[in-house]
């Protein structure tokens, strides 16, 4: 299935893994794209973790208590006695119908665990702290909302935090809430975070004081070209849990015969019918890890805990046998993430303006970057900035994925103020960043054109 975000503020969104050559349908600001079944020939496992289980799945529905127009969906493993543990998922950006993470979900309640799966609204885009912290609240409603008419249901000493691209992102915040403020997870809990997205509401001191108890699997795919991995480096280093128990790991592509399995952004995504793939990356990769995350964080199991926190051990690494007797290729677990490519690959890079975990420097005192007047603006706009000492300044202006789309000034100035202009003329409408450098000093200020 693919979503994509046709605006000039953002792209983020589902885009499955078999998908960019099937043929698509725009549908309003939704492009749809139908995909075949999987021609990889690696089954399912069947026994042992990432394995299905035996329980079916029980379906129950609310309206999220923050924003009527979306739902929180509560799984439930309909023929276990409850209470049972439970996993909040958070959904990667667009992904409103829990369907497109549906195979994910059943696996997970088939072994046991029920799942609340909050939504959060498509609109407003997330342009904007603000706009995003929102949809942070409304899916820590949906997840209070679960727990509060299903508490007879939850056990919620045993809670994990599962979460996809914007999902991933939000876990942090999320998980502080749930562990920290309400007492959640005193029997387990655990953070499964894959490819995520910049993170919001959470500080570095919160980060540092995360309880050392939790355990994480931090999970990046290398041709994932949606979300630089160094989003999860940085989180996957802060956050305050033990190195043994924790895992940064690394799923690669690999191909036989006809067969690709692509270690991309959309991996999680495998959904009922034709919305996309379910191959071995999820099974050996998704399933398995979740699985053993799973059992040795709620039930001690000790092999579980080479399955799932094995810092690359054989039997966490293995990936499946192709039908030639060829193992697929392995996955690979650290303790200390390096990353293999530059941000230019990325449609969200580290380095964007919007990005709340980079750390600016301090500018010198007399050094001032003023906002743009008028702001929103159409035809033109004002930029005063003023430098203690006489130097080269470079002005220029980004979009929202950290493009450079314009140079106002590029040059020397002397000490005191200074004043651009900005042609509007030439830009879309849309949400821009002004940057302004002098030696190791920079300053940046968002800016609205409005058409």
């Amino acid at each position: 299935m693919s979503i994509r975000y046709f605006s000039t503020f953002l792209h983020i969104g589902p885009l499955k893994k078999t998908m960019r050559k099937s043929p698509a349908v725009l549908v309003g600001v939704l492009l749809i794209a139908q995909s075949a079944r999987s021609q990889c020939t690696i089954p399912p496992i069947e026994t042992g973790l990432g394995a299905n289980g035996p329980y079916t799945v029980a379906l129950h529905t609310v309206p999220n208590p923050l924003s009527a127009s979306v739902n929180v969906y509560v799984y439930l493993p309909q023929e276990r006695e409850p209470p049972v543990p439970v996993t909040f998922f958070a959904h990667g950006y667009g992904a409103v119908d829990p369907s497109f993470y549906s195979r994910l979900i059943t696996h997970i309640v088939s072994r046991g665990c029920a799942v609340v799966y909050a939504s959060y609204p498509f609109y407003p885009g997330p342009t904007d702290s603000s706009a995003i912290i929102l949809k942070y609240r409304i899916l820590n409603a949906g997840f209070e909302e679960a727990v509060r008419l299903h508490s007879q249901s939850f056990d919620t000493t045993k809670v994990a935090f599962l979460g996809h691209s914007f999902g991933g992102g939000a876990l942090p915040s999320l998980a502080w809430k749930g562990v920290v403020e309400r007492g959640w997870g005193t029997s387990g809990a655990f953070l499964f975070i894959m490819a995520p997205w910049y993170s919001f509401d959470i500080t570095q001191s919160q980060l540092e004081n995360f309880p050392p108890r939790m355990k994480l699997i931090m999970q990046v795919y290398n041709d994932d070209r949606t979300n630089d991995h160094r989003m999860a480096k940085d989180l996957f280093e802060n956050l305050n849990i033990p190195p043994d128990q924790k895992d940064y790991v690394t799923l690669f592509s690999d191909s036989w015969s006809n067969c690709t399995l692509h270690a991309d952004h959309y991996v999680p995504l495998a959904s009922d019918g034709s919305l996309g793939e379910e191959n071995a990356l999820d099974y050996h990769g998704v399933y398995r890890l979740f699985d053993a995350l799973v059992a040795y964080t709620f039930e001690s199991d000790s092999t579980a805990k080479e399955v799932s926190l094995g810092n690359g051990s054989q039997l966490q690494r293995d990936m499946g046998i192709w039908p030639n007797g060829i193992p697929v290729k392995e996955l690979s677990s650290t303790d200390h993430p390096v990353i293999m490519h530059f941000e230019g690959l990325y449609i969200y890079p580290w380095s964007s303006p919007l990005n709340p975990r980079l750390t600016p420097t301090v500018p010198r005192e007399g050094y001032r970057l003023e906002q743009n007047y008028p702001n929103p603006f159409n035809a033109g706009s004002r930029i005063t900035f003023s430098i203690p000492v006489t130097g080269h300044v470079l002005l220029a202006i980004y979009d929202l994925l950290g493009r450079e789309v314009g140079v106002l000034f590029d040059g020397d100035v002397s000490a005191g103020e200074h004043q651009m202009l900005v042609d509007g003329r030439s830009l879309a409408s849309g949400v821009y960043f002004y940057r302004l450098e002098s030696g190791s000093d920079f300053q940046q200020k968002p800016m609205v054109v409005l058409k």
